[in-house]
């Protein structure tokens, strides 16, 4: 019963601390994961399961509609044009090859 009480009651203080540490990085690891794989659109909180072609937004089931991935891929260009033009230059590289490919 000795040895109970020393490790239960008796704990070091780092002890003590590993585990506010534990605790603080699980935490901040799901909001981190939350907040990567959130929906993007504005108010949503629901988890974005779709992604939005040629951007690094997710939408949910809700927000899956053509019309608003089409306002999000506006938004991803006007917010990171570097990033935009980056995800998109094989797209459009594609595209004009497609479409000399249709014209010969």
């Amino acid at each position: 019963m000795w040895l109970w009480h020393e490790l239960v009651t008796n704990q070091p203080v780092w002890v003590s601390n590993l585990s506010n540490l534990t605790s603080i990085t699980v935490f901040g690891a799901l909001v981190g994961l939350y907040k990567r794989f959130n929906c993007n659109q504005r108010g949503c909180w629901r988890l974005g399961h779709h992604k939005v072609e040629g951007t690094t937004y997710r939408t949910c089931g809700k927000h899956v509609t053509a019309s608003i991935h089409q306002a999000l891929f506006e938004r991803h260009a006007r917010k990171r044009p570097e990033q935009h033009a980056f995800l998109n230059q094989s797209r459009e590289g594609r595209d004009r090859r497609v479409g000399s490919a249709a014209g010969s």
